[in-house]
């Protein structure tokens, strides 16, 4: 991936998902930190494969999104919970163990991750039995201990308490040190850690009805 290309590179891309086309979407900007406001839900099912590009190109950092993600270049923390029977430490020793660590390797950075994220206490505990915020929180740990040097984000706000927001906010402006970040929100944040997070974005694009209605700095900046 190129640090000079541009973070995040929509051109033209018309994403199939469940039997609805997006319009065109056209937006090409940011360098480190890239904020996604309104309804991306087709962005984030195409990085999952679960739709398809009908249409144009979605490129991270100079590279095809999906290429990019299915070399590790691109981690993604979906707002899907991860699987709930699953411990929160198992979950993100699976996640380096797809990054390629060895066994033992990929526990020491599992157990070195969710020591830095806060989340020691509840590694044995099924994410069954934690709630909504710890879970986001088990996702950020589970892609931040991955080789991936950029990491997309999908609503990571949503539902969250405000001290919970203030947790994941802090998650994210730790792993943003030395990272590059796509952020997601349904709305633009008002206020409080989230607000700022998505302040300091470099890049903004909102969409409204299926097409880009700004991209650019942060609307109103």
């Amino acid at each position: 991936m190129s640090e000079s290309a541009p973070l995040l590179a929509l051109d033209g891309a018309c994403i199939e998902s469940e039997r609805v086309t997006t319009e065109p979407l056209n937006a090409s900007g940011g360098d480190r930190r890239v904020t996604l406001v309104g309804y991306f839900s087709p962005f984030f099912r195409l990085l999952r494969g679960d739709a398809r590009l009908a249409r144009g190109g979605v490129r991270l950092a100079g590279t095809d999104a999906r290429a990019a993600l299915n070399r590790g270049e691109v981690a993604l923390a979906s707002l899907d919970a991860p699987p709930l029977a699953w411990t929160a430490r198992r979950y993100v020793i699976e996640r380096a163990r797809l990054a390629l660590f060895e066994r033992r390797g990929a526990e020491r950075r599992a157990d070195a991750e969710l020591e830095r994220a806060s989340l020691s206490p509840v590694a044995n505990l099924r994410l069954c039995d934690v709630d909504g915020g710890v879970r986001r929180r088990v996702s950020l740990a589970g892609a931040a201990v991955t080789r991936a040097t950029t990491l997309v984000v999908e609503a990571p706000f949503v539902d969250l308490d405000a001290k919970t927001e203030a947790l994941v906010a802090n998650a994210l402006e730790r792993l943003a040190e030395d990272r590059r970040l796509v952020v997601s929100s349904p709305a633009a944040p008002l206020g409080g850690p989230a607000g700022e997070l998505f302040a300091r974005a470099d890049f903004t694009v909102v969409i409204a009805r299926g097409v880009v209605s700004h991209a650019g700095p942060a609307p109103n900046s």
